[in-house]
């Protein structure tokens, strides 16, 4: 008999122990998985937004030289010979690596009425530029061209679809601007070519985690970059699957911005993860097996298993010996006094057990009616006591029967309106909109929702009505204030109009104002379109910090300029917008005049506040506000483009005084080292032009020490690893500030490189051997000799002897072998 009972408690604790533990895991697997699947998600999307940015940098930066070109070409195509417009593409295709070519192309006899064909391009090929003509023909009629059809149709920025280029042997896609004259006739186009390589390569070499692939697909579905190539040259689309698990999931993709989404291939479940690359509609999409994301889960649960079996067995045998001695000597003494007791009470029951039966079920009965009313008052009352709501019972003739829940809000006691009509209590708009609602809620049976506004003595607050029909006569009409939220709301709105910086509004508050502005009233009225020169190198130079004074300075002397009552913006990282209502040529004119004025006794770090200006009049409306801030923005470019190389330069000479009068010794070091360079280089027999080359490259060689802080330029102690790597940062930044300066791009690469290595060790590239200029090389030399052989804040100078020998012991590894040893034999003697 025990052991039946030994037996029977296993039959209840093992099973009891397994649900609990099961549940357990499961929960436990579950979370895992949320997590898994949350990391997981959050890392791709952080992937996705790095490449995101990549690739809509280079077609922004395409779209904008696109836009500046094309003011140059409406402007300046009756002034200017064919070669000089080869000569404005050349450095736009050759100092930026992802365009391939760029030409202009005009309508036909436009620019020659003896020739039909115009049309100027610049292409790479390997390392070289190439200008040509050989598109000017009608064996290419580039008039029929999507390029020059779309940028003709829509007279905006186009891109056209991918396409393999057979010139180049690569993928690319073209960006196209319309140029128009001064009448906005589109009289051509420009077009920027953008290689579609490095997207490829991107997704070639990247191979997401857990055995993930990678893919980039336009907005119809084509396929501009996968691991599997052949897809993108034989322009498959998504559509093409026949897996309709698939197909549905590229519905998902196709209709929305980003996020995830899977499918079943194969019986196997694939998780999706996709983001919109720009404008265009581009999507990057993750694919990932979910068997892989899992797979340390399955893991997981094989070693669970393994363990709770074996857990189980010992459990088992343990409780199955032990209960023995626990259970079966107490338990049969017990059954003993059980079994007499049981047969006294027998008889005594049976007696009882029928007249029992029928109170029982009655009380029952009783008992459960009486328990569903308390549950169900207790309910309601709960529940009227916790919303933060107050709750009116309304006739259906608008009468108030009865008031719940919270009443602190409440305008009137409840005296005061119980038994009343709505008309008779509250104002008559808000009443009115009340009973509107009320008759809805009869005629429909659907529940509906106002929201109203109700000034109580100096305060203005809003509320929400929300009314539910209740029985056939009465409805239930639920009041909540919301006035914090909608104030809230408010504040959040007027927050998001202005910009952080400046204190001006933004873009999207400028938007949002120009739709209001075409009336009549305000003609005429002036757009003016300002772009603050050199932002960028003051970043570049002197840090952001400077960059945010300068948007201050100018923005300030907005506000100050005596037109506070019409709109000012800031409406790009340099750009601003101004309208002035009832202003005519001759006002708009003065006003840029006194700004100009007030911008010249303005100076940032030596530098003076510039800013290029163009404007557009809107005499009636038949201009809009729209199309005159384009209009201006193109003859600011144009302005901006005349002024450019006089502004560059004169700034650069600021920089590099600025430099030398924090750190005379920097100036002293640059002479000696440009001194050296000039020696070498007529040593090397160079030509004249070459001489000044290099000269010019060393006097400019540390110009991006600049941009690094003077206590650690002078520190007299040994650099830590941060501070080296701060001051690492100089040759970058030098080439920065240099590649904005006109002419100054090959300098710029010699600069770049001084602090590389022949053995590839150097930096900030690691270019090693002839891969480095032969400029930088020398110039790598005689920094370096210099740098021994003169006074340092760190110590003294050393004596010549010992540069020689250091130069030497370093030739074929920091320093080129042949140039030491040119060198020292032909410059030291």
């Amino acid at each position: 008999m025990f052991s039946h009972i030994r037996i029977k408690m296993l039959l209840i604790v093992i099973p009891v122990l397994c649900v609990v533990i099961m549940l357990s895991y499961n929960a436990s697997v579950r979370t895992a998985k949320r997590i898994v699947d949350r990391e997981t998600s959050e890392r791709i999307s952080a992937e996705e937004e790095i490449q995101k940015n990549i690739i809509e940098k280079n077609m922004n930066a395409a779209a904008e030289i696109s836009r500046v070109l094309a003011v140059f070409g409406g402007t300046g195509y009756k002034e200017h010979s064919p070669d000089y417009f080869i000569h404005i593409l050349e450095p736009v295709v050759r100092d930026n690596r992802f365009i391939l070519g760029a030409g202009i192309w005009y309508e036909p006899y436009l620019y020659n009425p003896s020739r039909k064909y115009m049309g100027p391009y610049v292409y790479k090929k390997e390392d070289r530029i190439i200008p040509t003509f050989d598109y000017s023909n009608s064996d290419y009629d580039y008039f029929s061209q999507d390029y020059y059809s779309l940028a003709k149709k829509n007279k905006k920025t186009v891109w056209t679809d991918m396409y393999y280029d057979q010139t180049s042997s690569l993928y690319m896609i073209t960006c196209s601007q319309p140029v128009l004259d001064q009448s906005g006739n589109y009289i051509g186009c420009v077009t920027v070519d953008v290689g579609l390589s490095s997207m490829q390569k991107f997704v070639s070499d990247y191979i997401a985690s857990y055995d993930g692939t990678t893919c980039i697909i336009s907005k119809d579905g084509t396929y501009l970059a996968a691991e599997n190539e052949d897809l993108v040259k034989e322009k498959v689309s998504v559509y093409d699957s026949s897996n309709s698990s698939f197909q549905e999931a590229v519905a998902r993709i196709m209709s929305s911005e980003e996020g995830n989404t899977v499918y079943y291939r194969a019986k196997q479940r694939i998780s999706l993860y996709y983001k919109t690359l720009n404008d265009l509609g581009w999507k990057i999409i993750f694919e990932i097996p979910e068997s892989s994301i899992h797979m340390p889960l399955h893991e997981l649960s094989d070693t669970f298993i393994l363990i709770f079996g074996l857990s189980l067995l010992f459990m088992s045998l343990t409780i199955f010996f032990l209960t023995e001695n626990i259970i079966d000597r107490p338990v049969k003494a017990i059954l003993s006094e059980l079994k007499q007791s049981s047969e006294k009470l027998e008889q005594s029951l049976k007696e009882n057990v029928a007249s029992q039966k029928q109170l029982i079920r009655q009380n029952k009965i009783l008992t459960e009616r009486e328990t569903q009313m308390y549950h169900s008052l207790k309910y309601t009352s709960s529940l009227m006591e916790a919303i933060p709501d107050t709750v009116f019972v309304i006739s259906k003739e608008g009468i108030f029967l009865d008031c719940i829940g919270d009443r602190e809000h409440l305008f009137f006691s409840k005296e005061e309106f119980i038994g009343k009509y709505i008309s008779d209590v509250i104002p008559t708009n808000i009443a009115n909109k009340s009973r509107e609602i009320l008759n809805q809620v009869f005629l429909t049976g659907e529940n509906q929702k106002i929201e109203y506004e109700w000034i109580n003595g100096q305060t203005t607050e809003y509320h929400e009505l929300r009314v539910v029909k209740w029985f056939d006569d009465k409805v239930i009409a639920i009041a909540r204030n919301i006035t914090e939220t909608h104030n809230y709301i408010k504040e959040i709105e007027e927050i998001s109009y202005y910009d952080q910086v400046t204190g001006l509004h933004n873009r999207r508050y400028f938007d949002k104002k120009e739709k209001e502005l075409n009336q009549a009233g305000y003609y005429p009225m002036s757009v003016i379109f300002s772009d603050l020169n050199g932002l960028k190198l003051v970043n570049d130079s002197f840090g952001h910090e400077y960059g945010d004074s300068m948007l201050k300075r100018y923005a300030g002397i907005l506000m100050n300029s005596g037109k506070d009552t019409d709109l000012i913006s800031r409406v790009g990282g340099d750009e601003f917008a101004i309208i002035l209502k009832k202003s005519d040529q001759e006002d708009t004119e003065q006003y840029i005049r006194e700004l100009k004025e007030k911008c010249k006794g303005e100076t940032i770090n030596g530098i003076e506040l510039s800013v290029s200006f163009g404007y557009c009049i809107i005499k009636d409306s038949s201009l809009s506000v729209q199309n005159a801030v384009k209009l201006a923005e193109d003859e600011m470019y144009q302005n901006k483009l005349y002024e450019a190389y006089s502004r560059r330069s004169k700034t650069l000479e600021i920089i590099l005084n600025t430099l030398h009068e924090k750190n005379p010794r920097e100036e002293q070091h640059s002479q000696r080292v440009a001194e050296i360079c000039e020696l070498m280089a007529k040593n090397l027999e160079m030509s004249d032009s070459d001489i000044k080359k290099i000269r010019a490259a060393g006097l400019l060689h540390d110009i991006g020490k600049i941009g690094i802080k003077e206590e650690l330029l002078n520190k007299p102690g040994a650099l830590t690893e941060d501070e080296f790597q701060e001051i690492r940062r100089h040759s970058e930044i030098g080439y920065r500030i240099l590649n904005t300066a006109p002419n100054m791009s090959e300098i710029a690469e010699i600069v770049l490189c001084h602090h590389e290595r022949w053995d590839g060790k150097g930096y900030p590239k690691g270019r090693s051997k002839t891969d480095i200029p032969l400029f930088a090389r020398i110039i790598t030399i005689a920094d370096a000799y210099d740098a021994m052989t003169s006074d340092r804040s760190y110590r003294k100078a050393l004596p010549s002897s010992y540069a020689r020998e250091e130069l030497i012991r370093g030739a074929g590894k920091q320093f080129d072998p042949q140039l030491v040893d040119f060198f020292v034999k032909q410059v030291m003697g």
